[in-house]
């Protein structure tokens, strides 16, 4: 039996996998792991014919692309290793740092689930981006609103609204990105890791809050370092897109963590910011902009409030009944 189930989720991910894998291999002593690829229908499927040639992959291959919780959970379902590892396709190894983060989670009892820190192509930690506190009306404001462009928002964003995490030993915080998940299978025992709730985005911040409910902690072991690419699959989705599906998992965080007071108002805080960014951005760009790129801004911004009021008119529905 190996150490280790790695599960990654692939989506017209050829390239990033590649350079993944390659560096997993060379890295890592094969004997240790097992390596799952769940592959969400892609486009570019075929390439993962010749990663089954090793006795230690096995591909599975969904006939649709049913989100990333699910098929993540498709994976973990298949694992037979002692720990698991929840594992982005743009992820590259610098080196083998699983005896020390496992080390980490036999010495500790109380985290839950352990990561590397991230760091980007450029070789800088990505640490302002990745390690947020779990979700509160302040931080909606300071790191996701038109306010939060301001100089004075990002200075109070990060006193308030991040983790702090140096770049030496390890950290407690509140959530770790999906990116790099590594938990004990004992976790989950019998139940799913990720919450299918979401199609995309979210279920992280899920995942650790849940740890959080079992008495459990997220750490980020920075002595450990892995390379993270970052939204390559994403890349393929336009902008309209990423923000209704972002917007879309949100609700659904709120709507399964959040009580109907806190819902209503990150509701209203939501909608808000939908209308003064499609008013304001008409306002300062109309001369540099066509009548259809106005109305597009226009639509999305709808759209968006759409989402909005179907999830908070769902909740009143249940909060009443």
């Amino acid at each position: 039996m190996p150490q280790i189930s790695i599960v990654i989720v692939t989506w017209n991910s050829q390239q990033v996998l590649r350079d993944c894998v390659s560096s997993l291999f060379a890295l890592v002593p094969e004997e240790t792991f097992e390596l799952l690829l769940v592959d969400n229908a892609s486009k570019d499927g075929d390439y993962l014919d010749a990663y089954s040639m090793r006795s230690n992959v096995r591909v599975i291959r969904n006939q649709d692309n049913l989100g990333y919780a699910k098929a993540v959970n498709i994976g973990l379902r298949a694992a037979t290793g002692e720990y698991h590892l929840i594992l982005n396709p743009d992820m590259v190894f610098l080196s083998n740092p699983f005896p020390k983060l496992i080390a980490g989670l036999q010495t500790n009892p109380e985290i839950g689930a352990i990561a590397p820190l991230l760091y980007g192509s450029d070789g800088k930690p990505q640490i302002q981006d990745f390690y947020p506190k779990f979700p509160t009306l302040l931080q909606f404001i300071l790191l996701r609103s038109l306010l939060g462009k301001l100089t004075l928002s990002k200075r109070l964003a990060v006193r308030f609204c991040h983790s702090h995490v140096a770049l030496s030993g390890t950290h407690f915080v509140d959530q770790i990105p999906g990116a790099f998940l590594l938990f004990h299978k004992n976790r989950f025992l019998g139940k799913d890791a990720l919450n299918e709730a979401y199609f995309i985005w979210m279920e992280d911040v899920d995942f650790c809050l849940t740890l959080k409910g079992m008495g459990l902690k997220a750490a980020v072991d920075a002595d450990e370092r892995i390379t993270h690419i970052g939204g390559t699959s994403f890349k393929m989705w336009d902008v309209s897109r990423k923000k209704l599906m972002f917007t879309e998992s949100f609700m659904t965080y709120l709507r399964l963590h959040h009580g109907v007071a806190s819902h209503l108002a990150h509701g209203l805080l939501m909608s808000l910011n939908a209308i003064a960014i499609a008013l304001i951005m008409t306002a300062v760009y109309a001369p540099k902009l066509s009548l259809v790129d106005i109305r597009s801004r226009f639509i999305l911004e709808g759209k968006v409030l759409a989402l909005i009021a179907k999830s908070l008119i769902a909740r009143l529905a249940t909060f009443w009944r």
